[in-house]
């Protein structure tokens, strides 16, 4: 129903909390998620049906990661971890970044315990962040840098309601943890990248947690 409300066309999921490995349809939407044999964390992306049927290839790679290629471009899901995690997660994303070609569109989309700093950060991270930089998000800007990459919800001048991806208990903080990720050369075709505290999240996502949309140009 959000999907619907919102236009999203491609949406990508963390904390599925299923078991193993599927890619199945429900009600005219394709649902492709990886996830841990314990019923926690795992991601998921979930496509309309027109999207759907681009699927040319799937890459359940682990329970942090899945890629799907759309007529020869890629989107990728991960998922929030420990340090010592997401640092075997940056590793993992050099072996399934090396399935992308260079000419592709290439998506991450994925949470972090990473906090990027308010104001320009190099070519990597725009001057509408959010928060003073932490080590991980050392590490995330380090990522975006090696591999010409930037924070996509950084470029566009928001109100503050459209910044932040995560608040504390109680309302007291907000941070922007919730990232998506474009190729530096693509990101013209990008033409909107915000969060939607308005969003109902709340039935199977963290209710502290919004959604973050992008409008891009794929072709």
């Amino acid at each position: 129903m959000e999907m619907d409300r919102l236009g999203i066309n491609i949406l990508g999921v963390r904390e599925i909390k299923r078991a193993g490995a599927d890619d199945f349809w429900s009600d005219g939407y394709r649902v492709i998620y990886s996830g841990y044999e314990q019923r926690i964390a795992g991601v998921s992306i979930i496509l309309k049906k027109e999207w759907a049927r681009r699927v040319k290839s799937c890459w359940q790679y682990s329970e942090r990661i899945l890629m799907i290629r759309l007529e020869g471009r890629v989107c990728m899901q991960m998922s929030s971890h420990s340090e010592k995690e997401i640092e075997e997660v940056y590793e993992q994303l050099e072996e399934v970044i090396g399935a992308a070609k260079g000419k592709e569109n290439l998506i991450v989309m994925g949470e972090r315990n990473t906090v990027v700093v308010e104001g320009r950060a190099g070519r990597s991270v725009g001057q509408f962040g959010l928060g003073k930089r932490n080590p991980a998000g050392e590490s995330l800007i380090e990522f975006c840098y090696e591999r010409n990459m930037v924070v996509a919800n950084t470029i566009f001048e928001q109100h503050p309601r459209g910044i932040y991806t995560w608040k504390m208990p109680g309302d007291k903080v907000r941070y922007l943890i919730g990232y998506i990720l474009v190729r530096t050369r693509c990101k013209n075709k990008v033409s909107k990248c915000k969060s939607y505290p308005s969003a109902d999240t709340q039935v199977n996502v963290n209710r502290n947690h919004n959604l973050v949309i992008m409008d891009t140009g794929l072709r």
